[in-house]
């Protein structure tokens, strides 16, 4: 079994799962089934390094939807006002930043700290 797999499968048993550094972090509401649990644990095991890579990779499910967003919605060419206190005057420079925050990943400083959450639902309140 590929770690994509075990993750979900843990997911769907009642595992919410994150990495710290190298180690995986697992916590449960409830007590899953105790042999499934044990048989995908084992197999977590196995294909560690595969999971963390995974899990370093992988958006929150609120910021993946606003890059979907943002992968088809129109650019703005003029500058404008990105929020009270931000005002955006270069777009073509402000979007290829973005870009390249979002290229870096969920482990990329601007994601770490929000930063292109915040950005990505300004600019979603601005269409």
């Amino acid at each position: 079994m590929n770690a994509e797999i075990v993750i979900q499968k843990l997911k769907s048993i009642g595992y919410q799962i994150r990495v710290d550094g190298p180690d995986i972090l697992l916590t449960a509401e409830h007590d899953p089934p105790a042999e499934l649990a044990t048989t995908l644990l084992a197999e977590l095991k196995r294909c560690k390094a595969e999971a963390v890579r995974l899990l370093n990779t992988a958006w929150p499910a609120e910021v993946k939807t606003l890059l979907d967003w943002f992968t088809t919605a129109p650019t703005e060419k003029a500058p404008f006002q990105l929020s009270a206190c931000v005002r955006v005057l270069n777009a073509d420079l402000f979007y290829a930043a973005l870009r390249r925050d979002i290229e870096a990943g969920p482990c990329g400083p601007r994601a770490r700290t929000g930063a292109i959450h915040g950005d990505l639902r300004d600019l979603g309140k601005l269409q």
